[in-house]
């Protein structure tokens, strides 16, 4: 923007010289190319319980699998302005990944619902949690790649850079054990590194940075058909200054021997308060897309990667003449979407129940543009 006000200036000057005719730019010639947009990407989706259960009692909806389990948070949201094949946006990011197991899944619940074991069992613990956010500047550009032919296709580089993000690290692992009496002994290890939590003793102040970039490509392949392919955080680095970590271990089976010769059992609690700096790079994500289209109809079939797990969808779209309708079916988590795009406006909805407080993924993708 900064050089379209330095050429108004230029010419506004030449427009003074003897000679010439005086025309003020107007508002309109100022603005011409510039298009302000939002996008907002939400999503969410849990395996094993409903994500409005997740914090209550596993009441409803509890149906872990039988291996790994993950529940993923990822959102963001864009608002900017793009010029041709510029864009500069403020950005926010959020994103958690949770790694359990169903035996985990199925301890908590157990404790959750107070059920009570008919035979001993020992539960092995394992689950760890990964979470993070940011904001900041984010630039992006399209080039154009040389290839023969018309079809060339087109790379867009990104670069966000990231002022004070949060992190939230927590690993949990050992073994619980049980039985009918509704006894338990507990062996567990615990580190929390959270960059909310503040300490009494803290004197030194939590900071960070970050900066990630990410790359995206557009290839058509004829005329009707085209391949998407999208690399986030391809590289990136994040560091977090002075964190909060809390480091615990649990052992509800440390025994002694009282005065009359009597064995007792007392639970012991160790752990450690520290404040630490910790660098580390974003999760990369990626996904490949094929879209085709047949006169109005359309069909694409996608395939996502994030945290160790696939995930694909199939979709197929019908261009009215108000806009475009479409419908998608993801399988990894059995959601069902629905888009609608019409001009510079669109907007998809997805989720994996019609009702919203027993639905275990839920997605939202929503966008505007205004061109000037």
């Amino acid at each position: 923007m900064r050089n379209d006000v330095f050429a108004v200036l230029l010419l506004g000057g030449a427009s003074c010289l003897p000679g010439q005719a005086h025309t003020a730019p107007t508002q309109a010639s100022v603005l011409a190319g510039w298009a302000p947009y939002v996008e907002a990407r939400l999503w969410e989706a849990y395996d094993g319980i409903p994500i409005q259960q997740f914090e209550s009692d596993w009441a409803v909806g509890f149906a872990p699998r039988a291996g790994r389990n993950v529940m993923f948070q990822r959102n963001r949201i864009e608002a900017g302005v793009e010029k041709g094949p510029w864009r500069l946006a403020f950005e926010f990011r959020q994103e958690a990944a949770l790694r359990t197991t169903g035996e985990t899944m199925q301890l908590v619940h157990r404790y959750k619902q107070r059920i009570k074991l008919a035979t001993p069992t020992t539960f092995d613990v394992d689950a760890a949690a990964e979470g993070w956010s940011a904001k900041g500047l984010r630039a992006s550009r399209w080039f154009e790649l040389p290839a023969p032919g018309a079809r060339a296709p087109r790379l867009n580089l990104a670069l966000a850079l990231y002022g004070t993000p949060r992190v939230r690290d927590n690993t949990l692992s050992g073994q619980v054990a049980g039985g009918p009496a509704d006894e338990y002994t507990f062996r567990v290890a615990q580190t929390d590194v959270n960059s909310r939590y503040r300490y009494p003793f803290m004197s030194e102040k939590f900071g960070g940075s970050g900066a990630s970039v990410s790359a995206a490509l557009e290839w058509p392949l004829s005329d009707d058909t085209r391949l998407k392919l999208k690399l986030d955080d391809l590289w990136s680095r994040m560091t977090w200054r002075n964190v909060p970590r809390t480091q615990q271990s649990v052992d509800s089976a440390v025994a002694h021997y009282d005065e009359q010769g009597y064995i007792n059992y007392r639970p012991l609690l160790s752990g450690q308060n520290s404040q630490v700096s910790k660098t580390a790079a974003i999760r990369r994500s990626g996904a490949a897309a094929l879209e085709s289209r047949f006169g109005a109809w359309g069909a694409a079939l996608q395939i996502e990667r994030y945290a160790g797990t696939t995930i694909p969808t199939v979709t197929g779209s019908h261009q009215f003449g108000w806009g475009k309708l479409s419908a998608s079916v993801e399988t990894r988590f059995r959601t069902l979407g629905l888009a609608v795009e019409r001009g510079d406006f669109h907007v998809a909805l997805q989720a994996d129940r019609l009702k919203l407080s027993e639905a275990k993924s839920i997605g939202l993708n929503l966008g505007y543009r205004y061109q000037f």
